[in-house]
């Protein structure tokens, strides 16, 4: 057994290589900047990206711990649910499993004097198997007059 496929049991506790971190992400630019986008990226190799000025440090997380390692994502898939407010207008599909063996995303990108924000819930899970981490993000993006 190799280490991406490695989980112990400590004390009959089972600890899982994969997580994931509440965040907020936000992208607030003023005009006349012509758009903002805010977003997050899941890498086959497990690592996250954040896009945003308002975003954390990048990269502020991995989705596997002990990232990277190449070819992760090809035994683990991920779920993207709006929970509340707007849904990403740009990247992969939402509320489907997905497979991370290419990178997937999710993003608002807006033009001018507009403005989104939404509540997404991501999951993690072994293909086919049960979630094995999952995390709030509060989105954002906004374009303001001056």
């Amino acid at each position: 057994m190799s280490i991406v496929h490695f989980q112990s049991v400590v004390a009959g506790a089972t600890l899982s290589l994969v997580k994931l971190t509440n965040a907020d992400i936000s992208d607030i630019q003023i005009s006349p900047t012509p758009s903002a986008t805010a977003g997050i990226a899941l890498g086959g190799n497990g690592a996250i990206a954040y896009t945003g000025n308002g975003a954390p440090p990048d990269p502020v997380d991995e989705w596997f711990i002990n990232q990277p390692q190449s070819n992760i994502g090809d035994d683990y898939e991920a779920r993207l649910n709006v929970t509340g407010g707007d849904a990403p207008t740009a990247g992969d599909a939402v509320g489907s499993w997905l497979t991370l063996n290419t990178s997937r995303g999710w993003s608002f990108t807006i033009g001018t004097s507009e403005g989104l924000s939404g509540t997404w819930q991501l999951s993690i899970r072994r293909i086919g198997g049960t979630i094995e981490t999952t995390a709030d993000y509060t989105m954002s993006a906004s374009v303001q007059p001056i």
